[in-house]
């Protein structure tokens, strides 16, 4: 459902070049992704790998050399290459520490061609395994370039969606694919995913998540509530943009048709309702109208 050209070398290292120099911006938007993601700093992420005791704790292993080659940042091209190809090896047999790194490798374009949807792809098979490292390594791509979550979250939902439609067989694949896209890139609920994922790390035994997920509410990064259910699960969120009918025979008041395009939702946190909708205003202005109402009649009963 989700299959965006990648951007090329040139044109990542010539937005890499305008983000660095404050320039003026004249690139694609997939290509701004992959340079802020090059960007990110996961050192904090590799110290957690690297911990033998957190590792132990759910029956995995660690990888130091790899772990202090990368932390390093002085490995060759061709040491480089080398890493990446052992890593590899390693990842198709079962290893998931290996499998993590590979996907570290292919968030930041080091020593193999950036592709976050491969990067995506190798936490996920982690998180699979009950390995909260992978798990929560998804939410940290997520939170450091929102704008991805086409890459990060695509094959998951394209799964689901497709669930969805064969209860729901009036909704075209295009359509389907545009609502998708449009809760991917909606920003309450990739705050709110990351949550979700967060949690589910904490719940499958890491030690830095909970206090990971309240850093991002204090920061303002994630709500302190989660928001309507419509922006927490996909299913809920189709629901709403596709009747279980079709949309002309749904609502239809003579002058005015609703469609799943403009289908309203609840008012958001990130999202302040209009100044109108203010039930003080509105008690006011009430008020005020019944008052002159009073002297008008009282005017004229005295005349």
């Amino acid at each position: 459902m989700f299959h965006e050209p990648l951007p090329t070398e040139d044109e990542i290292n010539h937005c890499l070049t305008q983000m660095l120099t404050d320039g003026i911006h004249q690139h694609s938007t997939a290509a701004e992704k992959y340079a802020k993601m090059r960007l990110t700093d996961f050192s904090f992420v590799l110290d957690q790998w690297r911990n033998e005791s957190w590792a132990q704790a759910i029956g995995q292993t660690t990888l130091p050399k790899v772990a202090a080659a990368l932390q390093s940042g002085k490995l060759l091209p061709e040491q480089g290459a080398k890493m990446a190809t052992f890593l590899q090896k390693q990842a198709e047999q079962g290893q998931t520490i290996a499998c993590l790194y590979l996907a570290y490798l292919h968030s930041k374009g080091l020593f193999v061609q950036q592709n976050l949807a491969k990067a995506a792809d190798g936490a996920h098979q982690v998180a699979q395994k009950k390995d909260w490292r992978g798990t929560q390594f998804l939410a940290e791509m997520l939170n450091a370039v929102p704008e991805s979550a086409t890459e990060i979250l695509g094959k998951q939902t394209t799964q689901i969606a497709q669930k969805w439609q064969q209860n729901h067989p009036h909704v075209s694949d295009n359509d389907l694919q545009a609502a998708c896209k449009r809760f991917l890139s909606n920003p309450i609920v990739v705050k709110q995913t990351i949550r979700q994922i967060l949690q589910a790390a904490a719940k499958q035994g890491s030690p830095t998540a909970e206090q990971r997920l309240r850093n991002l509410i204090v920061q303002g990064n994630i709500s302190p509530s989660p928001p309507a259910k419509q922006y927490c699960q996909l299913e809920i969120w189709l629901d709403t943009q596709f009747p279980a009918t079709p949309p002309r025979e749904l609502i239809s008041s003579g002058d005015v048709e609703i469609f799943p395009s403009n289908t309203p939702f609840l008012p958001q946190i990130d999202s302040e309702p209009e100044w109108w909708q203010n039930p003080k205003i509105i008690m006011w202005t009430g008020v005020m109208l019944g008052l002159l109402v009073l002297m008008w009649l009282s005017v004229k009963f005295m005349k």
